[in-house]
């Protein structure tokens, strides 16, 4: 899920073999958009799978080589892509046609010879539409003070790497995080500064994080979780090595006599290869137990468990 910049122009992305048809809607449309086009097949995919894919397309309905309903299918097949709208281009106008493209996908159509005034609005009004989905989507996963994914985003990205572990026999590690002392910082320092170490911590762990496939989640109020796809027990403890000099690092005194103890965490790490007849909560709990074991055992303590 990328990061959503409301000040920043959308991105509309033309694809159409009529150079003078381009040419006729980036007139129209640069002021308020950034425009991006391709004239084949293969340019329009490359420019779809980028990192930063459009966030609207304008698809001439009838271009070579170019079928519009699978295009619509691979865009709701991939998770960065399945909300971009597509609007269809066409020179024809009846009801069997509009039928024909909302069955592709389409979320709209232009008709052409174009009209300004309908290219505008219906283009704005999809852009707004895309803009505040997104909105929505990271209010809905991300926590609201780290801006880490939240635990209804962990559960979902964890039971779809556990599925394809299952599916291709591959290890899938998880380390349970806990800060130390959570309490006994906000019984002295009040919940203000809880907030801002909170922040502090969620920072260093997400750099030392540094694999695409991985996700640091913020899982409960002192409790962070991360899911190592494709990763062994050995892998994962020297992440959480990497997480506890992380947080160490920080330098946020602690609870101790000693002036010079800095705030810690305890970790629960485990590991496994799924089967498809194995239940996902079974490497949670394995996880939580090694993290309970970290905690009994004092502070920056680490426990590993492999089932």
């Amino acid at each position: 899920m990328r990061k959503l910049d409301m000040d920043q122009k959308q991105s509309v992305l033309i694809i159409d073999d009529n150079q003078q048809d381009v040419n006729s809607l980036k007139k129209l449309l640069r002021k308020e958009y950034r425009i991006r086009s391709a004239n084949t097949v293969e340019k329009a995919f490359k420019a779809i799978g980028t990192r930063n894919p459009p966030d609207l397309i304008l698809l001439n309905s009838l271009m070579a080589g170019m079928d519009g309903s699978e295009l619509c299918k691979r865009l709701r097949s991939t998770p960065k892509t399945w909300n971009i709208p597509v609007i269809f281009i066409t020179s024809e106008f009846s009801e069997d046609e509009e039928s024909r493209l909302f069955k592709m996908g389409a979320a709209d159509y232009l008709l052409k010879p174009y009209n300004p005034l309908t290219v505008a609005a219906r283009v704005r009004t999809h852009a707004e539409i895309k803009k505040y989905r997104e909105c929505l989507e990271v209010s809905y996963y991300r926590d609201g003070l780290t801006a880490l994914p939240n635990n209804r985003r962990f559960e979902e990205y964890y039971d779809s790497v556990w599925s394809f572990a299952a599916r291709e026999s591959l290890p899938l590690s998880l380390i349970k995080v806990s800060i130390a002392d959570f309490d006994w910082y906000i019984d002295n320092y009040g919940q203000q500064a809880m907030d801002d170490c909170l922040m502090a911590i969620a920072n260093n762990l997400s750099h030392a994080a540094r694999r695409k496939t991985d996700m640091l989640a913020r899982t409960g109020r002192e409790e962070f979780t991360c899911v190592l796809p494709n990763t062994r027990i050995d892998g994962a403890i020297v992440l959480a090595e990497a997480f506890r000099a992380s947080v160490s690092s920080l330098g946020i005194l602690g609870s101790s006599n000693d002036t010079d103890v800095s705030i810690g965490i305890n970790q629960g790490v485990a590991t496994t290869i799924p089967t498809n007849d194995m239940l996902s909560k079974k490497l949670l709990e394995a996880a939580e137990e090694a993290l309970k074991k970290s905690i009994s055992e004092g502070s920056n303590q680490i426990n590993c468990k492999s089932i």
